[in-house]
């Protein structure tokens, strides 16, 4: 992406290792909250759920499953967080567990599926460039085809340009 939007950027971000200081914000920073977020629903659908399967589920069997997925996906950085921290976090366990039920949720508002995989990691060459990609989540329809789902937790993106060019190359690989 960075290479897309500006090479000399790229050059210094990826090859010189060139960081910003983060700036001082209170709360979570987006990454560690997307983070958390993408645990969370990882260790939700672990066992590859259909949609059959997720539509059986009653309140408490989702409230559940959302916990202890919080609760794992949490556990690393409740252990090393002080009481501040402790507290910003409780309250992001809260957010992240509305998130889930919001995903259970629009998961059983959808035509029939499986989920393959969850953070799953591929190896793709597209015209000759490799990569190694890791996938949110690989459904499989009843047909068998495949849908990627790639989870996004920031801000609501255009896919496309007025000049019909991509703004984020990640999406389009």
């Amino acid at each position: 992406q960075h290479q897309f939007v500006e090479p000399f950027s790229a050059f210094v971000y990826g090859r010189l290792r060139v960081r910003s200081i983060w700036p001082i914000e209170p709360g979570l920073t987006p990454s560690i909250r997307g983070s958390l977020i993408h645990r969370a629903l990882q260790n939700l659908y672990a066992d590859c759920p259909s949609g059959a399967e997720i539509a059986q589920w009653d309140n408490a069997e989702i409230r559940a499953r959302s916990d202890n997925a919080v609760a794992i996906a949490f556990a690393y950085a409740m252990r090393h967080a002080d009481g501040t921290l402790r507290k910003v976090l409780g309250l992001e366990k809260s957010r992240v567990q509305r998130l889930l039920h919001g995903v259970v949720a629009a998961d059983r508002g959808r035509e029939a599926f499986k989920i393959a995989a969850v953070e799953k990691d591929i190896e793709a060459n597209i015209a000759g460039l490799a990569l190694k990609i890791r996938i949110d989540r690989l459904d499989l329809d009843p047909h068998g085809q495949q849908i990627i789902i790639d989870y996004k937790t920031g801000a609501a993106k255009r896919l496309l340009g007025r000049d019909k060019t991509p703004h984020d190359m990640q999406l389009v690989v």
